[in-house]
């Protein structure tokens, strides 16, 4: 292939002895017109966008760029201030492309279908004809045009023009005759050759007429159209190719006659797909197809094929007269004017038998008997070829082939076949020409292919060279197909093919032998007896044989070689040709040769297997079959190239007698086997170092020195276990998300420590002032030790000396140094820092988040020069924060005491002015208001959220109407003393301010008037609250709501706050199963009452408890589910729970289940709580490892609820662990010992139980999982 370049496109000429392709950019094609000039020896295609300028052997001369424009159907094509045209960008194909005089006529799509004039000696020359709809020939669906004289030498132009939609100013007349002038600016333009030299479709059908024209002609005295057009018959729309005959004298088109034309077989082809007229022969050939019925378009069927049928120009005049003329003479009913045509005379009633706009024939017309038929294909393009012995059609196809089809007296026999796409599947276009040298041009997407007529080679294979009987004469000559006189060797076969090797795989092998040797080629046949192979002297024993592929097993040799590889086959039977012969490739090459192992590592690894080998030699990649064994045990292999093999060792825990090597010494090593490399029938081993040691497995004893870094990095990691040793590379892996990073770590004690530095995490996570959870993993042999929790904080910040000086004064006698910062201990540790004062040492005595201290003993102090200071963390992270200075405590003593003087005195008198203000605002001491004072409670629709128990805020006046809650009366004025309602009442306690609650109530917008609720009979009550049935009215309502009414029973302030703090919990809840809060009503001397939902079926547990309740398992499953979703949203806002269980989750009257109860239910159950302290109560037996054993709570402490919630469930309400003291609880669970699963639960619920159930909390699934799982198991029931 050579590739050749060219300033105007780029392009690829591929050539051989028989033909040459140049392919164009893909954005050009397809290819569809060309036109050749033997005078210039020239080639003019065009394309879209583009018209080229080759030479006869494909070597492109110029190119003229004409698109993409803007363009519209609706704009004169040079308007540019068309508003349609901004907005369309089309491409212009080239529709019309004809040879006249010196020049070219190129009419494209865009532009209405205007048409240039182009110098054929350089085609960048061209001028424009004028903006008249008769220069408008160019059509998107198809335009044909015929060049001619008439009697006196004057150019005549017929043109056939398939309307396309323009608007109508645009188009001109489907059929015309014009002639051609050019003004003195060289301008040229078309116009009617006479006044009624044209034929039009009339402008009412032309919307729905469809018009394809295929050729036109001139044969004899008249002018051919060759077309499919719609015919449309009591309503309904079919298609059919037709033939026009028009008397070339003519002028006025009144001797237009049009008949069916048609080819027959068994099934009617009547659907036209290429033609070109034959001069010399004076015939039409023509492709047919049959039309492809699920479209509605004028298109054939790929899949019935296509058929080839020649007409007699004759034959067909004479078809014309007596179908046409004679008929319409004789009066033959439908006969008449053209039915697309506005006139529709019938040629019965044609006075004086003329028809001035023409006859349509409507019967069958012309049909002729086909020579050619092929299946699932369509022949797109025919050309006639004649050489000195035979008649020869050309046809390419819609799959990209080129035939040769020879035609006989009655029928057509294709013998040649040749891919001209390339393998593409690309249609060949429907133009072909020939040059006088029998060289054909065929367009093929964007490639242009020449083809010599006269060569046997466009036979490829043997086989079909001597089976196509080609008039050419052609046989086999060694690797191709050509004629005898060409042939340069002594062989020549005609009858048949000797045997052809194409490649072989592999190329080489051992001297022992045994390799799989795989032949592909042709002419093997297929039977083993008939067919022999040899490499050289050696043989090859065949094991199975097909006419392409042979495989054999090669034999052993003394010594390396190189030889070919020979097939040698006799055989009559297995093809339409006789094999015989010994293949001639002597090219292909088979090696007999040695692999050498040169080094092998490790040579160590532990039994658990695992341990990447890399062995290191030459020629590794001879041969068909390659394996390497640690004695007995195979090494899996990973890769291998020429010069090296790495493997992957296997597990070795059994195969103490599996191993016969030497009898080694090192430490640790258990057992122990010869490495060995097996290639085919060879074997290879290193001179020396060939035993491979099995050394226990590595172990971590304990968990890693720490489990946080910096984002920086730097900082050491400890991690102690036994038999590091074992393996041979060492490290730790940081994962978050999808980001790894990893770093080595360095063995010390003899394999029982790693001290690892984490890795500089900036760049990939590039999130420093955040806290990000990851995971790291320790490394080891690249294989990954069960991963742990890494938290990764953000790098210390310290602040400079001094902001402005960056220079710190410090006492002579000071032995102390504070420096002053954030984030300083979050991740690390005193250890960690090195803190250097002039290069000398200061070790961090005592270290916090915001300040650290170190001591400056080993500082030498001098006195009133500045000393560095510079400190860093761990191996990456460091900084300079200026410099230090000590002086004499002497020198400035009297200044310090009076700028302390005047401090003192300043801060006294702010501090007297603040408390003024304070308590003026506040209306303390003297500025307190009398208790009778009224006051107007105003609701500020504000988001600000504070403690109920802080003092309220001054809310000013701002607020208005507008947005407040409907349980809240505006300007309402009454005393303190008046807020007195039904229930039980209280004293207040000092530190509790009613009035600051309901301005933060309703500051938060959940504040309920106290009138407005009415509390019914008591549904639940114990050692801390009481719930009750309750009533709750709106201001613009009467009638009244069903709710539920918490509250507590003690008096204490810290009691009141604790139902205030749930009910600020649930205020945000939103959630179908998470139950809400409605709001609050507090007034003094009555205990807060806290509104909800008031739950019909009561809280989970006593419902699957009661007797009068009979869910089933699938009930019990979608209880269990909905707490589930219910804890997924809590999860999703940071919210952790702390206390879930069956008896906190309510049920309302659709059976749906809240979770609830954030703290004010668990006095009711006291039973299942304890207490440390008698203050604090814990649900131990619904509590998680370690929150037992810490009081770490989180989203997987809940998830360990979740899963005993569900046994709950399952048991119908059973108490948990009823034989297990409380305080016995954490031992019991550590054991590893859990809830047992009873004979109602379906296993895959209880291993979603035990998942929940892991002792570690990473290794529990999140809620999503959860939910994702018993999703599954209800749909599985459905």
């Amino acid at each position: 292939m050579q590739l050749v370049g060219i300033c105007l496109v780029a392009r690829i000429i591929t050539t051989f002895a028989f033909h040459q392709n140049y392919t164009v950019p893909r954005n050009y094609g397809p290819l569809s017109k060309i036109v050749i000039k033997e005078e210039r020896r020239s080639l003019y295609i065009g394309g879209k966008n583009t018209i080229f300028h080759f030479n006869f052997d494909l070597t492109l001369q110029k190119q003229d760029i004409i698109g993409p424009v803007n363009d519209s159907k609706q704009c004169n094509p040079f308007d540019n201030s068309c508003i349609y045209m901004r907005y369309q960008t089309v491409n212009n194909h080239i529709s019309i492309l004809k040879s006249f005089r010196n020049s070219l006529i190129v009419c494209g799509t865009a532009r209405q279908g205007i048409c240039y004039m182009y110098d054929s000696s350089s085609i960048s020359l061209k001028r424009n004809f004028g903006v008249i709809k008769k220069n408008f020939l160019g059509s998107e669906n198809s335009s044909v045009m015929l060049i001619t004289k008439d009697k006196d030498g004057n150019d005549m132009f017929f043109i056939g023009q398939s309307y396309d939609g323009r608007k109508a100013d645009y188009f001109y007349n489907e059929f015309a005759t014009l002639d051609i002038s050019n003004t003195t600016n060289n301008d040229w333009y078309f116009d009617h050759y006479s006044a009624w030299s044209f034929l039009s479709v009339c402008d009412t059908k032309r919307e729905n007429f469809k018009l394809k024209f295929l050729h036109i002609f001139e044969a004899d005295k008249y002018i051919f159209h060759v077309f499919i057009r719609s015919i449309i018959d009591s309503g309904i729309i079919s298609y059919e190719t037709r033939i026009s005959k028009l008397c070339k004298a003519n002028h006025d088109y009144g001797s237009y006659e049009e008949m069916a034309i048609s080819c027959k077989t068994p099934t009617k082809y009547d659907i036209g797909i290429a033609a070109h007229y034959d001069n010399a022969q004076q015939q039409l050939y023509m492709t047919f197809g049959i039309r492809a019925y699920h479209v509605d378009n004028i298109q054939a069927d790929n899949t019935q094929g296509s058929v080839i049928c020649v007409f007699s120009i004759d034959e067909t005049i004479r078809k014309f007269a007596s179908e046409v003329l004679t008929k319409c003479f004789k009066g033959t009913p439908t006969w008449g004017t053209p039915s697309w045509h506005c006139n529709s005379t019938q040629c019965a009633a044609a006075s004086k038998r003329i028809m001035k706009f023409g006859i349509e024939a409507r019967g069958d017309g012309f049909s002729n008997t086909f020579i050619y038929q092929i299946s699932n294909e369509l022949l797109t393009s025919i050309l006639p070829w004649r050489n000195s012995s035979a008649d020869i059609i050309l046809a390419g196809s819609n799959t990209g082939f080129l035939r040769k089809i020879l035609v006989t007296s009655t029928k057509g026999r294709s013998y040649v076949k040749f891919d001209v796409s390339g393998d593409r599947n690309i249609p060949v276009a429907n133009e072909m020409v020939l040059d006088t040298h029998s060289n054909l041009y065929i367009l093929s997407g964007n490639r242009v292919t020449k083809l010599s007529m006269t060569s046997c080679q466009l036979h490829k294979t043997c086989g079909e060279c001597v089976t196509s009987h080609d008039p050419l004469g052609c046989g086999w000559c060694f690797d191709h197909c050509s004629t005898e006189t060409n042939c340069q060797h002594n062989i020549w076969h005609t009858d048949s093919c000797p045997p052809f090797v194409l490649g072989i795989s592999p190329a080489n092998g051992p001297l022992e032998g045994s390799t799989k040797l795989t032949i592909a080629g042709e002419n093997f046949g297929s039977i083993i007896n008939n067919a022999t192979v040899s490499i050289g002297v050696a043989s090859c024993l065949i094991k199975n044989i097909n006419d392409t592929r042979i495989t054999c097993l090669t034999s052993r040799v003394v010594v390396p070689v190189s030889t070919a590889v020979k097939v040698s086959v006799t055989d009559s039977t297995s093809k339409t040709y006789r094999i015989h012969g010994i293949s001639e490739q002597v090219d292909i090459l088979f090696e007999y040769t040695q692999s050498s192992i040169m080094s092998i590592f490790p040579m160590k690894g532990p039994i658990s297997g695992s341990t990447m080998l890399t062995i290191s030699g030459d020629k590794f990649e001879i041969g068909s079959n390659l394996s390497v064994k640690i004695g007995k045990v195979l090494c899996d292999i990973q890769s291998k190239n020429n010069t090296e093999i790495v493997c992957l060792t296997q597990s070795c825990g059994r195969c103490v007698q599996a191993f016969e090597g030497e009898n080694l010494e090192m430490t640790h090593c258990r057992y122990s086997g010869d490495i060995v490399v097996a290639i085919d029938g060879a074997s290879y081993q290193p001179l020396e170092n060939k035993t491979f040691c099995y050394m226990p497995n590595p172990k971590i004893i304990q968990q890693p020195s720490r489990n946080s870094t910096i984002i920086s990095g730097g900082l050491n990691i400890e991690i102690f276990g036994n038999w590091f040793d074992s393996v041979t590379s060492h490290g730790i892996m940081i994962s978050v998300g999808d980001v790894r990073i990893g770093s080595s770590c360095t063995m010390k004690h003899s394999g029982s420590l790693l001290v690892c530095s984490t890795p500089d995490l900036k760049s990939e996570l590039n999130k420093s002032s955040e806290v990000i959870e990851g995971r790291m993993s320790v490394m080891l042999d690249n294989n990954p030790v069960k991963p742990t929790k890494l938290m990764i904080y953000p790098d210390p910040e310290l602040d400079y000396l001094d902001i402005d000086t960056q220079l710190k004064d410090i006492e002579m006698k000071d032995k102390l140094l504070q420096l002053k910062g954030r984030y300083l201990n979050s991740a690390a540790r005193k250890e960690d820092y090195k803190i250097k004062i002039n290069g000398s040492s200061c070790p961090v005595m005592d270290l916090h988040q915001s300040y650290l201290i170190c001591n400056l003993s080993n500082t030498v102090h001098i006195k009133d020069v500045p000393l560095l200071v510079e400190v860093s963390v761990g191996h990456n992270w460091k900084t300079v924060l200026g410099n230090m200075r000590f002086f004499h405590v002497e020198y400035r003593k009297n200044q310090i005491h009076v700028q302390l003087a005047a401090i003192c005195l300043g801060t006294f008198a702010v501090l007297i002015l603040c408390l003024v203000f304070v308590m003026r605002k506040k209306h303390l001491g003297v500025f307190r208001k009398k208790a009778t004072e009224e006051f107007s409670v105003v609701y500020l629709n504000s988001t600000e959220t504070r403690g109920l128990m802080d003092p309220p805020t001054d809310t000013g006046n701002s607020s208005t109407e507008q947005g407040m809650p409907r349980y809240v009366k505006q300007n309402k004025k009454e005393s303190v003393s008046e807020l007195v309602v039904e229930g039980a009442t209280w004293d207040p306690k000092p530190g509790f301010d009613a009035i600051g609650i309901v301005d933060m109530l309703k500051q938060q917008n959940i504040f309920i008037e106290r009138d407005l609720v009415r509390l019914g009979q008591d549904i639940g009550h114990g050692n801390f609250g009481c719930v009750y049935q309750g009533y709750l009215r709106s201001m613009e309502e009467r009638d009244e709501q069903l709710v539920a009414v918490k509250t507590v029973l003690k008096t204490e302030v810290q009691d009141i706050n604790a139902i205030l703090d749930e009910a600020m919990i649930m205020k945000d809840f939103n959630h179908a199963n998470v139950l809400s809060l409605i709001g609050i009503s507090v007034a003094p001397g009555e205990f807060p009452l806290v509104i909800i939902p008031f739950m019909s079926n009561g809280d989970l547990l006593s419902y699957i408890r009661s007797a009068d309740n009979k869910p089933t398992i699938k009930d019990l499953v979608k209880f269990g589910l909905d707490v589930a979703k219910g804890m997924e949203y809590l999860g999703s806002i940071k919210f952790v729970h702390r206390d879930l269980a069956a008896r906190n989750c309510m049920m309302d009257e659709n059976l749906r289940v809240k979770v609830a109860d954030f703290g004010l239910a668990r006095d009711i159950y006291t039973k299942n709580y304890y207490s440390s302290d008698n203050k604090k109560m814990l649900p131990v037996k619904w509590m998680a490892p370690e929150s037992l054993e810490n009081g770490t709570y989180s989203t997987k402490s809940d998830v360990w609820s979740f899963g005993v919630v569900m046994w709950e469930l399952m048991t119908r309400g059973s108490a948990p662990y009823c034989d297990v003291n409380n305080w016995d609880m954490h031992k019991y669970l550590q054991s590893g010992r859990r809830l047992k699963r009873t004979d109602f639960c379906p296993p895959p619920l209880y291993d979603i139980m035990m998942t929940c159930w892991e002792f570690d909390p990473d290794d529990r699934p999140t809620f999503h999982d959860v939910n994702l799982r018993i999703t599954g198991l209800v749909e599985q029931e459905k």
